[in-house]
Parts: structure tokens; sequence; C-alpha cells
């Protein structure tokens, strides 16, 4: 009986001190997991006060504020002109004490947008930032493909924009970008309009259709006709007509193929009209296969 009891005694002692042994295991388990918990807690926290430090440097150090302005592709435009206007928007503050001129917050598309509006002439922008501080701005000026002239305020005379040059330098998208002298001849086409409507520069007067319409017309007209295009004019209802360098009028059809209205115009010319082609007053190809013209009494 004593030897069975010690025994279970001997038992109950010898669990009791694995119980203990287990207890202390689960406490240092704890105890390296809350450590764990702190260092990450610790790093955490030095991680983001170094990024903010980071931050800061990154945007309120001079060393990354554009400066170094490169302007390229400019021909009209005075690369100056470009630069003054690109550093009005740079000394202005982005945020209260971060300069718009920071590499890193400096936007493209606002110094795009602009610089088309204050420079018309200014068809396309190309911008590059290189770090850490230069601007490389590359500059494809409009081409002029004709001269838009305002045939009403050139007509009436009354005060407006175009009061003092009422002609302007058309491209091929449509736009008219600058002051232009009133042209009459084959190298560039002038359009006379008499629309209702009134543009400004920067607007555009046509879509690029009829822009590709009016050059492929003067091409067509100076390489197979023995006369020119003195101007081409849009009427109030928005008809083309083209005064020629012999002083009668062609009528064009909006709707149809110039090349096919052309085509009958020198068939008509050639095979009946002939000699007596200087007292034309007009011919009209707006019918399409039907031309219809008209003598001078």
């Amino acid at each position: 009986m004593l030897r069975l009891k010690y025994q279970r005694n001997s038992k109950v002692i010898w669990g009791g001190s694995k119980y203990r042994a287990r207890n202390k295991g689960a406490n240092s388990r704890k105890f390296r997991i809350g450590r764990r918990w702190l260092l990450a807690a610790v790093a955490l926290v030095f991680f983001m006060v170094s990024l903010s430090l980071l931050g800061a440097y990154l945007l309120l150090s001079s060393k990354f504020e554009l400066k170094n302005i490169n302007v390229r592709g400019v021909q009209n435009i005075k690369s100056e002109d470009v630069s003054s206007e690109i550093n009005k928007i740079l000394s202005q503050k982005k945020l209260k004490f971060v300069s718009a001129a920071n590499y890193f917050v400096f936007q493209t598309d606002v110094i795009s947008s602009n610089l088309r509006k204050a420079f018309p002439r200014i068809g396309q922008v190309k911008i590059e930032k290189v770090i850490p501080n230069k601007l490389v701005i590359e500059i494809k000026e409009r081409v002029a493909a004709g001269i838009w002239c305002d045939g009403l305020r050139e007509e009436s005379g009354y005060p407006g924009i175009f009061s003092v040059a009422g002609c302007f330098y058309i491209d091929n998208s449509g736009i008219i970008f600058d002051t232009a002298p009133k042209s009459t001849g084959s190298i560039v086409f002038s359009i006379i309009d008499f629309r209702e409507v009134l543009f400004e520069i920067g607007d555009a007067p046509f879509e690029p259709d009829y822009i590709s319409k009016f050059a492929n017309v003067n091409k067509i007209v100076s390489q197979n006709f023995p006369f020119g295009i003195k101007e081409f004019s849009l009427s109030e209802s928005g008809e083309f007509e083209i005064l020629t360098t012999e002083g009668w009028t062609i009528l064009l059809g909006e709707k149809i193929d110039e090349r096919y209205q052309l085509s009958n115009l020198k068939y008509i010319l050639e095979d009946e009209i002939a000699s007596r082609r200087k007292n034309l007053e007009y011919v009209d190809l707006r019918l399409g296969n039907k031309v219809y013209y008209k003598m001078r009494d």
C-alpha cells in the first residue's frame, strides 16, 4: 500500500513538473511573439519616419526644382518667349510649401495645354523631364496649308478681333493660328468665309476634310487647266465657289467628289465652251453629271 501510494504520489509530482514545464514553454513562446511584434512595430515606425523624411527632401529640396529649360524645334516662335511662359507656371505653388517646378509634382499636360493657348502656332508639344532638374520641350509648329479670311468683317469694316488684319494662316487640321496677308495665287489657297460665324485665333472654321478638299482642288486645277485659282469663297448658306484667275466662277458641290466635278469641267471647257471661255460668267458643277454654265452678256 505504501509503495503504491508512493508511486501514485510520484506520478502526481512528475505530472506536476511536466505541467510546470509546459507552462514555462508557453510563456517563453508568448514572450518571443511579443518581442517580434515590438520589433516589427519599431521597424514600421522607423520606415514611416524615414519615408516621410525622404518625401520631404524630394519635395522641398531645391535640387529637384526644374530650372534648366531646353526648348527645341521652334522656328517662328522665340524660344525665350516659350521659356518665359513655362517659368510663369513653374513659379506657382502646387501645395502650400511645394513648388510647381518640383520634378516629382510637375504635370506635363498642364504645360502642354498652356503653351498651346499662349502660342496658337504650336501644333504638337513633347515634354521630357530629366532628373534632377532639367526640362526638355520639343515643339512642332503648325504648317500653313492655306489662308483663311473673314469675309464679313473685311466687307463691313466693323471693329472686332479681325479689325486690324482679316486674314489668317490655316493648317491641315482646319485651325487658324497666325495673321497672314491676303494672298491670291496658286502657291497657297485662300478662303474667303462669308458665314455669319465669328472665329478667333485657335478656332477651327473647317474640318480637316474641307482643308484637304481645298488643297486637292487647287492642285488639280494648277496641273490640268490653263488657268489658276485666285481664291475660294464660302457663302452664308455654305456653298463653295472658286474665283479663277480669268475672272469667272466655278460652283462646287459639297458632297460630290471634287475629282469627278473637275473632270466634268474639263469636258465642258474643251468640247463645248472652247474659245468662248473668256466670256464665261460661271460654271455650275453642283449637280454631278448635269453641268450648267452662263456666258456674260
